[in-house]
């Protein structure tokens, strides 16, 4: 099984909710991950840093709760980048962070079948 698919059936183990719940909070998951990455767009290609990276942080807490390791590590380096920070390695920790994103998402909505939200793009 998919490393994402594991990490959110340990999540809902450990989060002790029953599936219902758990459908509601990986389709408020999903919801809400499309607007920010959308929102996350934007901004780099506006180069509004601050919000690249008060964006990362915002995803990079949901990433923890659901265990989502990868995508909470690729959000990470990307909030941590700064005015200083040369372009390729913003431009590297930029795309890095919406593929891990990208996974996890299509792992939610594997996980959620056909009670999966219509995505945002």
């Amino acid at each position: 099984m998919e490393k994402s698919l594991l990490a959110l059936d340990d999540a809902q183990r450990m989060l002790q909710v029953d599936e219902a719940e758990w459908l509601q909070f990986l389709g408020l998951f999903v919801t809400t991950s499309d607007r920010d990455l959308a929102r996350l767009r934007e901004a780099f290609s506006g180069r509004q840093l601050d919000d690249v990276r008060m964006l990362a942080h915002r995803l990079k807490g949901s990433c923890r709760t659901l265990g989502l390791d990868d995508a909470f590590r690729a959000l990470e380096l990307l909030e941590r980048m700064d005015a200083a920070t040369p372009d390729p390695a913003w431009s590297r920790a930029y795309a890095d962070a919406l593929a891990a994103m990208a996974r996890c998402i299509a792992a939610a909505r594997r996980r959620m079948g056909s009670a999966c939200p219509e995505s945002a793009d």
